[in-house]
């Protein structure tokens, strides 16, 4: 499979981000987070298949989480209308 996730800037509403890909991105919530499985993660959805993505880990800023994939790190910035994925430095 392509890879599914990687930097941009996508399209935020509520707990779905996208783009003009064919990929919507969820945000979901465990049931029973643990201190290594944060409560919120990221799955992608195509067609009518879903993929995890990764856990959300919490920074020191409310808005900003790292997340990894394919042994990539990256930042997820949440905005009131957008989510901007970037690599972490």
């Amino acid at each position: 499979m392509a890879n599914l996730f990687d930097c941009g800037t996508f399209t935020k509403e509520v707990t779905t981000f996208f783009n003009d890909s064919n990929v919507k991105y969820i945000i979901a919530t465990r049931k029973k987070p643990t201190p290594t499985k944060p409560i919120n993660y990221i799955l992608a959805k195509v067609n009518s298949k879903t993929f995890y993505i990764s856990s959300l880990y919490p920074t020191a800023d409310n808005s900003i989480f790292n997340a990894d994939y394919q042994g990539r790190k990256f930042n997820v910035k949440f905005e009131e209308l957008k989510v901007i994925v970037s690599l972490k430095n």
